[in-house]
């Protein structure tokens, strides 16, 4: 007899789980290569203020070229801030883990991947990442239960 194996768990769109995300799938830049735009717009603003310009416009464009230096800098916290004030944040997600593939719901979400769909799964300390054509899905372990991240690294292998 061939039992389907079938998992359900919920999970709230919090604070714990955008820095788990975050942490196991942003590539951090570093260097200063990153900061060239930045610096590329107050050169430009710095070179409009002395060439006859408007002061307001040459202002907007080297306050453009702060904000864009502080969004590198300050990336995580920025990229969190933006997830907080998502209309999807502090709601509950529905996963469904099956035979057939995964499917989360909320509020405001209705996805559905067969497992031929997703083309890798990787396992990380604190979840897992489907890789889903150049998209990321990140589901985090702690909902899930012990069954459910066996069967994932078993899909994962084969």
């Amino acid at each position: 007899m061939i039992t389907e194996s079938h998992f359900e768990s919920k999970f709230t769109l919090d604070r714990h789980y955008y820095l788990a995300c975050y942490d196991e799938t942003a590539t951090p830049l570093t260097g200063i290569k990153p900061y060239a735009k930045a610096a590329v717009l107050c050169a430009i603003g710095l070179g409009l203020a002395t060439g006859g310009v408007p002061a307001y416009l040459s202002y907007f464009i080297i306050g453009l070229g702060v904000i864009e230096g502080l969004n590198i800098r300050f990336n995580r916290t920025w990229w969190l801030w933006r997830q907080m004030m998502s209309k999807a944040a502090n709601n509950t997600v529905s996963v469904t883990i099956n035979e057939s593939g995964v499917r989360i719901t909320s509020n405001f979400v209705n996805q559905h991947w067969s497992w031929t769909d997703i083309e890798s799964i990787t396992e990380h300390t604190q979840g897992f990442v489907l890789q889903i054509g150049t998209n990321r899905q990140y589901l985090l372990k702690q909902p899930l239960s012990a069954e459910c991240q066996a069967f994932l690294r078993q899909q994962a292998r084969g």
